[in-house]
């Protein structure tokens, strides 16, 4: 529909929709009237941040008075605020999803199973919920098409979604799966990591820090609930657990701008520029708790 991402908007769009469905006009529920609908929506420009756009159609109930619809983008949203980033804690281990959570600040390759569509669909989402403020800037498919299978060969990075017979159908059919990360939704197994991949991508303090916090919040808000009750985005847990990994994003970039400077790093060959950013030696300061390099 768009490439502007704004879960809230399309909620709106498709709650509109559905209640058109069940209309007991059965001109407003056919399909070719739910497209007349769509098409009046996508006539408008995509609405700004705190914008809204009106969209007018025949009556639902078959009144001669026409339907009206104000559609609301609003200013600030996040995707946290519309899946369960809590669920996805109760279905993989807290080791897991940290993994996958500092593989994809890597931007390496992920690739996640299910038998489940809807289950595979809502882990996606969190995993992508969990990286704001960042955003995944690569291939995102949270449930691949079988007719996109050799998407999971692409030697780049992304993160795919990929039912078990989808799965299944890539392995007949001869294409590699290697050099990425392949997690079951359904077990919270790993079954295959990068050639490469470290024990822990995160540093080390930081690291320790997010995963014992999961653990608490696990074991006080989790712990047998069901995926139901973990499910409502405004649940205590979700917002706990969002803000448990925003510390850590804290905790890893905050202290960047001390590592920005005018002088340039050691062998550096580029263009003279204004200001340079120290990567190795910020790199050694999260390892090591060093103090911060100084700013010239």
């Amino acid at each position: 529909i768009s490439l502007v991402p704004s879960t809230a908007l399309f909620a709106q769009l498709l709650d509109i929709i559905l209640a058109r469905r069940a209309a007991p006009s059965a001109a407003a529920s056919s399909a070719s009237a739910l497209f007349t609908f769509l098409r009046a929506v996508l006539a408008n420009a995509f609405p700004r941040p705190g914008d809204s756009i009106r969209v007018r159609t025949f009556s639902a109930t078959g009144s001669a008075t026409p339907d009206e619809y104000t559609l609301t983008r609003p200013r600030a949203e996040t995707l946290a605020d519309f899946v369960s980033v809590a669920g996805v804690l109760a279905r993989l281990s807290v080791g897991v999803v940290v993994e996958l959570w500092a593989a994809l600040l890597c931007e390496r390759r992920v690739l996640v199973t299910c038998a489940d569509p809807v289950r595979l669909s809502s882990t996606m989402s969190a995993l992508a919920a969990l990286l704001h403020p960042f955003a995944w800037q690569h291939v995102f498919i949270p449930v691949l098409p079988k007719s996109l299978a050799g998407y999971v060969t692409a030697p780049m990075p992304f993160f795919i979604g990929c039912l078990d017979a989808t799965l299944d159908a890539v392995r007949s059919m001869g294409m590699p799966l290697e050099e990425m990360y392949l997690v079951s939704a359904d077990t919270g197994a790993v079954a295959m990591r990068p050639s490469d991949a470290a024990s822990d991508l995160l540093p080390r303090q930081p690291s320790a820090l997010l995963r014992n916090t999961l653990v608490a919040l696990y074991n006080a808000h989790i712990r047998g609930h069901s995926d139901a009750e973990l499910g409502d985005p405004s649940a205590p847990a979700n917002g706990l657990v969002t803000r448990a990994f925003l510390r850590c994003l804290q905790q890893l970039f905050c202290g960047a701008a001390h590592f920005i400077c005018s002088v340039p790093p050691q062998g550096y060959t580029g263009r003279p520029r204004k200001m340079y950013f120290h990567a190795a030696e910020f790199v050694q300061h999260l390892a090591s708790d060093a103090p911060p390099f100084p700013q010239g």
